[in-house]
């Protein structure tokens, strides 16, 4: 069994402003983040033709936030992030946007307390959602409701899902259920390279990270831990209809293709009944 307190910590120390050299190095960054944001902003586009109120669970370095912001489809946006050092690294690029009406909050959103049905959107991406199974159970049945009762009537939650379906094949090929891969990170990140060793626990449905990354002068930081709960389609869809929603479309990217078995990404939009 994995340890449970992983994914608490798992961002503790991510996107310190002290891993960036300069000024010049943190603005590249801040720039990658914004575009790489866009094809999100442009999919929830096509659900609102006016500014709306968002939230995003788990909203690490408010990136969507920020972006939704600037293609003026923001009203109001609340974040609420776990790890202290994202929540800062959010901080700190508000000064960048003084008219945002964007609020960065430091909480458990397993703990924090809701406004309900006061949001059009609810937002849970890069596959946090997975994250809660792991830590408690009953965690996502909780969130699910939180969800709900924060939404408007016809509001919609958008969730991303990541399904690993080639990590798991090759980790069931394995007689520990583990494979290790690494990737180049992009140029405007500080940090050059990442590491993974998985294990796949399968009579869960979890897979577990340990990562390490390997910045561009050197250092190396090898504290992250995580583990996800995959959700394969037809579960989540029997999760959500039991909590009150409708699908409006499932996706394998923000580009709007229709859902493959085989993609490495699973994105649902669905509708508060």
């Amino acid at each position: 069994m994995w340890d449970k307190e992983s994914n608490l910590k798992a961002y503790d120390n991510i996107e310190r402003m002290s891993n960036y050299k300069n000024a010049e190095e943190l603005t590249k960054y801040r720039n990658y983040l914004l575009e790489k944001s866009k094809i999100q902003s442009d999919f929830i586009k096509g659900f609102f033709n006016e500014k709306a109120k968002i939230f995003e669970a788990c909203s690490g370095n408010s990136r969507l936030l920020y972006r939704l912001y600037i293609d003026d489809l923001l009203q109001e946006g609340k974040g609420v992030e776990i790890s202290s050092s994202r929540v800062n690294f959010a901080e700190q690029w508000k000064k960048d946007f003084n008219q945002a009406n964007i609020a960065n909050i430091c909480e458990d959103i397993i703990e924090y307390n809701i406004k309900e049905q006061y949001y059009n959107l609810v937002i849970c991406i890069t596959s946090a959602f997975g994250y809660f199974y792991p830590i408690d159970e009953t965690y996502p049945s909780i969130l699910l409701d939180k969800f709900k009762d924060m939404l408007q009537k016809d509001g919609y939650l958008l969730l991303e899902l990541y399904q690993h379906p080639k990590v798991i094949e090759f980790c069931k090929m394995d007689d520990n259920k583990k494979m290790k891969r690494w990737i180049e990170l992009p140029e405007d990140d500080p940090f050059r390279f990442y590491l993974t060793e998985y294990t796949y626990h399968e009579s869960q449905n979890c897979l577990e990270g340990k990562e390490i990354f390997i910045r561009r002068d050197g250092y190396i930081d090898d504290s992250k831990r995580e583990i996800i709960k995959i959700y394969p389609y037809e579960e989540i869809k029997g999760i959500l209809e039991g909590k009150g929603f409708s699908i409006e479309g499932a996706y394998s990217d923000w580009d709007k293709k229709e859902y493959d078995i085989n993609a490495d990404k699973l994105i649902i939009i669905a509708k508060k009944n």
